[in-house]
C-alpha cells in the first residue's frame, strides 16, 4: 500500500490521537496476486486481527474501504460490533 495513502485509514481508526499512528499495516491479500476468490481471501486474512479492506472498483476510479476491529475466521460463529465501518472516497486512486 502506498505509504502516503496509509495514514488516511489509520486516522479514521484511531480517533483519539490522529497524529500518532501506532499501526503497522501489512498487505495480506491482493486479488490480482492471490486469486480473486473468497477462499483465497479467507486463507490469507483469517485470524490476523483487525482488518482494513480496500477495493478498487474495476473500470472506475471509485474506491470502497472498510474496517473490522474483529479478527476474521471461517467459523459459523456470529460476531457483533458497532466499531466496524464502510466508506467510499470519490478521489482517484494514485497508487496502491
Amino acid at each position: 500500500m502506498n505509504s502516503e495513502y496509509q495514514p488516511t485509514y489509520t486516522q479514521d481508526i484511531q480517533v483519539k490521537q490522529p497524529d500518532d499512528i501506532p499501526y503497522e499495516l501489512n498487505l495480506l491479500y491482493r486479488a490480482s496476486r492471490d486469486d480473486n476468490t473468497a477462499a483465497a481471501f479467507h486463507s490469507k486474512c483469517n485470524n490476523k486481527g483487525p482488518i482494513i479492506v480496500v477495493i478498487k472498483v474495476t473500470n472506475s476510479s471509485q474506491i470502497i474501504e472498510g474496517y473490522n476491529p474483529l479478527s476474521l475466521d471461517s467459523a459459523k460463529n456470529d460476531k457483533s460490533t458497532k466499531d466496524s465501518f464502510i466508506f467510499t472516497d470519490e478521489n482517484e486512486l494514485q497508487s496502491l
